[in-house]
């Protein structure tokens, strides 16, 4: 499996960008920032994510420069 940057785990896990927010317990803005590689979640953010998403943390690409492809 290739990696995946968070917008496309998110879509495979099929949920929204307010839910995950709401889950996670911070902002819809926060969210697309880190789907559009303006900010990178903290390692703890990234593992609930992760979660969330039902994947493993090396499934996922948390890098800034890889999420703007």
């Amino acid at each position: 499996m290739s990696k995946l940057n968070l917008r496309q785990a998110r879509e495979k896990a099929g949920v929204s960008v307010e839910f995950v927010a709401e889950q996670m317990g911070v902002s819809v803005e926060l969210v697309k920032s880190w789907e559009a590689g303006e900010k990178s979640p903290e390692m703890a953010q990234g593992f609930s994510l992760s979660m969330l998403y039902g994947m493993s943390l090396n499934d996922i690409t948390f890098n800034l420069q890889a999420q703007e492809a």
